[in-house]
């Protein structure tokens, strides 16, 4: 990944099984939270189109979002990638 300044910068992530649900339904929590280190994190499986407004003002002051892409989105792509 690259940093604000291009600069390339390695980043280490550890994965755990109980990270990783089998289905959308065994997901709990917010479908839109703030991680720590204030990192956005939106579930795409179970984000509605109506709430991409909301994600992009609560993930505003967010330098990075992670897109959980794991399921299938509801037709937010549309919104988000422009």
């Amino acid at each position: 990944m690259r940093d604000l300044h291009d600069q390339v910068r390695e980043l280490k992530v550890s994965r755990k099984v109980e990270y990783m649900p089998k289905t959308s339904g065994d997901r709990a929590g917010d479908v839109l939270r703030v991680l720590p280190g204030n990192i956005g994190y939106a579930d795409l499986d179970r984000l509605p189109a109506s709430n991409v407004d909301e994600m992009f003002e609560k993930f505003k002051d967010c330098p990075a979002i992670i897109f959980d892409d794991r399921g299938y989105p509801q037709g937010t792509a549309w919104q988000i990638a422009p």
